[in-house]
Order: C-alpha cells, then sequence, then structure tokens
C-alpha cells in the first residue's frame, strides 16, 4: 500500500521503524570497522577511534563511542 494512503500511526510507525533500522545499520557499520583496527588498550585509543570512525559510519562522536564502549565489553 502506497505511504500517502496509509493511516496517520501507520505512517509514524513506518517511519519511526526506518530511523531505527537506519541506526542498527550504522552501528553494525561501526563495529565492523572497530573490528578491522588495531587493539586499543586506553580511553584515549578508543577516542581516537570514535573521532575517526563516526563519520565515516554518519554517527556523532558520542553515540559512537557509546558503542565502542559496548563492543569492548564484548
Amino acid at each position: 500500500m502506497p505511504l500517502q494512503f496509509a493511516r496517520p500511526a501507520d505512517q509514524r510507525a513506518a517511519s519511526f521503524l526506518s530511523g531505527q533500522l537506519a541506526d542498527l545499520r550504522k552501528k553494525e557499520r561501526l563495529r565492523e570497522l572497530y573490528r578491522q583496527q588495531p587493539s586499543v588498550a586506553d580511553a584515549a585509543g578508543l577516542m581516537t577511534v570514535a573521532e575517526t570512525l563516526a563519520p565515516v559510519v554518519g554517527l556523532d562522536l558520542q553515540t559512537a563511542l557509546g558503542y565502542l564502549m559496548e563492543f569492548t565489553g564484548e
């Protein structure tokens, strides 16, 4: 069904889910790129990786850093 014929609530839900999927794709792309990086031993190194990769995947620095911290705990 074309979006213009969907109910407003359905349109909002589709828009929300589309945004969520885009965010998940960015997170997974960041994870892939992070795994290709040399091992990071300290917070300064993690910040450097975040500064390098955040713009590549389309994330802001704080979000990228948060994800990277999550990845190091895995």
